[in-house]
């Protein structure tokens, strides 16, 4: 009994520990995944704003060099290591706070007439 609840334990250590999503083929580095979702970021926005010409998601792709089976698949992977996944986020965060340009009209108005 004592072997069997080990063996049972041990088989719940180990197969915790295995890679269940393989590397997808081709693979995304992080750099260009970060890349790819600051534009995807864009093109979503620039989508739900009214003035703006739609952007379709083939030149998006093909700008990247990739089809949406390709960043499907990496997107899978990298969400199976939600270290990796969570630090590509925060880096595809500070790049679209750094493209934000400040608003200068809000900037001249007094505090007391925001509220």
């Amino acid at each position: 009994m004592r072997n069997t609840v080990f063996f049972f334990f041990g088989l719940l250590i180990f197969g915790c520990a295995q890679n269940r999503v393989p590397k997808p083929s081709p693979f995304m580095e992080q750099e260009q995944m970060v890349d790819f979702l600051v534009d995807l970021s864009i093109a979503n926005a620039a989508r739900s704003h009214k003035n703006v010409p739609f952007v379709p998601m083939d030149s998006l792709y093909a700008y990247h060099g990739i089809d949406s089976i390709i960043f499907a698949k990496n997107n899978v992977y990298y969400a199976a290591k939600p270290k990796i996944y969570t630090k590509i986020y925060k880096e595809v965060e500070e790049q679209i706070e750094d493209l934000m340009v400040p608003d200068s009209i809000r900037q001249r108005i007094p505090t007391q007439l925001r509220e």
